[in-house]
């Protein structure tokens, strides 16, 4: 899953920066890798990623302290805020099916 997140700022930076020399190409396998990743993803099922929500849960924490830390005024963006709710309702989610015997860990 973290990859994931590093290939979509792949993509970001490179889209920004497009006309550098070279970026184009960099630019591509930004993209293939992400599809790389969400390919692996869906192969290895749903409950493998919900899983991985429940250990992003303390990360998560942890980033906001760190933006804190540098200065920032609020401890997580609005779009980082929207992210994180997708991420703990994903882990509310997971811990439920976990409790309930649906994925075995």
């Amino acid at each position: 899953m973290c990859y994931i997140l590093v290939a979509a700022y792949q993509i970001k930076y490179l889209w920004t920066h497009i006309h550098e020399k070279g970026n184009q190409q960099q630019l591509v396998i930004g993209v293939l890798a992400l599809l790389f990743e969400v390919i692996g993803i869906l192969m290895a099922g749903l409950s493998y990623l919900l899983l991985c929500f429940i250990a992003y849960i303390p990360g998560i924490y942890f980033y906001g302290q760190a933006r804190k830390n540098n200065g920032h005024e609020y401890f997580l963006s609005k779009g980082e805020l929207i992210v994180t709710v997708f991420i703990t309702i994903g882990a509310l989610i997971g811990m439920g099916l976990v409790i309930m015997g649906k994925i075995i860990v």
